[in-house]
């Protein structure tokens, strides 16, 4: 049974090396209570090791194998006396659905699946075998939690359902796990100064006399009148709360004002809005909400100068700010900025004041209000 058992170990650790290949991929070691639906079994400690991969936002699975270990302290349904010790192993392969899909270190989500269960037992030392493999089943829910570049731990409560030798057991499982990500790190920009090298200085020119001649100077011709000065504007930069695309009245009026002093300016311009979004949660999630925060920023230009040329793009993850290891160094990466292509523009940006309390505010009110406006019909 031993070498059986490590089998399934084995499986398990080969799995999450398989799924460590895409981003959002974890495995973890297990630590945890069993709490057995025969009263006449001491509730006892188990362990394990899981692997896990978020299929989509909302959709991932996960292989667990966990042990544990079972004495009985009276009269067993399986007729075992107190005193007996056994060892139950269970394999399964779990559905996982996300709660809260979207940027975030938490990830509740629910659990349902199923395996198989052996159970043996230690008698004169040595161990013997009671039953065949058993089905089992498993419901219950958790929560993830990321921590660091790869860190990651778990806590769940499931009730597990399996049977031996015709006898079937409900029994409950609460497990603690911690574990590595897999997957590429967010890529950081690391720029190289140039030393610059000074050019050499012109040899001496060795002055000669010249001849004196007497010319008549004729007066100089009037300078060209001075270009017209450019139009000075300020480029906006508006931030956005946790998983939302909606603008705050401030950032709102911040794009207008800049749209109306773009229209004093004669020559044909282009705008070009880019979209970004924190590093945490899904990569392709990230990247559609990156592009959902462009194209409303460009609404709102647009409302005021609808002839101008204005272009939304989401860059994702791919242009950082800050490190995205405090709230506040997440909510810098949460924005949308402008730039202006002209030459008769003198663009300066214009770093909005962060408020981390005034954006969630106002995100909770907006779903306070769809919320409303879809009850009512």
């Amino acid at each position: 049974m031993r070498c059986r058992f490590s089998w399934a170990f084995c499986l398990v650790a080969a799995g999450t090396s398989v799924l460590a290949q895409q981003n959002e991929k974890w495995g973890m070691i297990h630590l945890g209570q069993t709490i057995f639906g025969d009263k006449a079994i001491k509730n006892e400690l188990h362990y394990g090791l899981s692997g896990g991969w978020w299929l989509t936002d909302r959709w991932g699975v996960e292989l667990r194998a966990v042990r544990g270990e079972m004495r009985s302290k009276g009269i067993t349904r399986l007729g075992f006396g107190p005193g007996a010790k056994s060892y139950l192993n269970v394999g399964s392969v779990s559905l996982l659905f996300n709660l809260a899909p979207g940027e975030g270190k938490w990830t509740p989500y629910l659990a349902l699946g199923g395996g198989g269960t052996r159970a043996f037992m230690y008698r004169e030392n040595s161990y013997a075998y009671f039953g065949l493999a058993r089905p089992e089943l498993n419901a219950g829910a958790g929560v993830l939690y990321r921590f660091g570049e790869r860190g990651i731990a778990s806590f769940d409560y499931r009730l597990v359902h399996s049977g031996l030798r015709g006898t079937t057991f409900n029994d409950q499982q609460a497990t603690l796990g911690i574990g590595l990500r897999f997957g590429a790190a967010p890529k950081t920009a690391v720029q190289e100064a140039e030393t610059l090298v000074p050019a050499p200085p012109p040899p001496p020119v060795e002055s000669q006399p010249e001849a004196v001649v007497v010319q008549q100077v004729e007066p100089p011709p009037p300078p060209p009148p001075p270009p017209p000065p450019k139009v000075v504007v300020e480029a906006p930069v508006v931030h956005f709360a946790n998983d939302e695309s909606v603008l705050t009245p401030e950032s709102s009026e911040t794009l207008v004002k800049m749209a109306e002093d773009l229209k004093s300016v004669p020559a044909p311009y282009t705008i070009l809005v880019t979209g970004h979004a924190s590093a945490v949660g899904p990569k392709a999630y990230n990247q559609k909400l990156s592009q959902r925060r462009a194209e409303t920023a460009a609404k709102q230009i647009r409302d005021v100068l609808p002839d101008t040329s204005i272009q939304a793009e989401g860059r994702g993850i791919a242009e950082q700010v800050a490190p995205n290891d405090t709230q506040e160094n997440q909510a810098k990466n949460r924005r949308a900025e402008v730039v202006i292509n002209s030459d008769a523009v003198d663009l300066k940006i214009k770093q909005a004041p962060l408020q981390i309390k005034h954006l969630r505010k106002h995100a909770a009110k907006k779903a306070r209000a769809a919320k409303k406006a879809a009850a009512s019909k």
